[in-house]
């Protein structure tokens, strides 16, 4: 798995130099990061990744996807702040996005739970606690009621730390 993924990042880098134009880089860069991400290089990705969301395709759903594997790339090595700020650009674009794609909703749960577990990972249970409950209604509506509860469970565990916070200051 390592070598091969290896192999196919230098493969990758090597055709970003190569690229046609704009569209082209990006998406190597997109799979470049992804590649690096599979063999477990999560720092490393996040340049590819990064580069990848600088070009903005002509397609909505393809501009939410290298947006998602930029906020992953970050989750994975830890950078929780960037990324909050990558999915909240990825959440805005599933609400006012111009193109419908018909994976938009799930999307729009993935993102938001996501988001609530950054939120989690920085300690901000202000943030998390409405974004899980925003979760738990969204993957109700996709009748993926076991991710719901979870998601409800968090919510509820978010607003118990809140109150035992909020009796600390008092």
């Amino acid at each position: 798995k390592g070598e091969r993924a290896s192999c196919a990042a230098r493969f990758l880098k090597a055709a970003t130099l190569d690229a046609a134009d704009d569209q082209e880089q990006a998406r190597l860069q997109f799979l470049l990061a992804k590649t690096l991400l599979f063999s477990g290089r999560h720092l490393d990705a996040c340049i590819p990744a990064r580069k990848a969301v600088l070009i903005k395709p002509p397609d909505d759903k393809i501009y939410f996807d290298r947006l998602d594997l930029l906020a992953e790339s970050f989750a994975l090595s830890q950078r929780f702040h960037d990324t909050i700020h990558v999915l909240k650009q990825a959440l805005y674009l599933t609400r006012h996005t111009r193109i419908a794609w018909s994976t938009r909703d799930m999307d729009q749960a993935r993102a938001t739970l996501a988001l609530a577990t950054a939120f989690e990972e920085v300690s901000d249970f202000h943030s998390s606690q409405p974004l899980w409950t925003d979760a738990a209604s969204a993957f109700s509506k996709l009748n993926k009621q076991q991710t719901a509860e979870s998601c409800r469970q968090r919510a509820d565990a978010a607003a118990k730390i809140i109150d035992r916070l909020d009796q600390q200051q008092s």
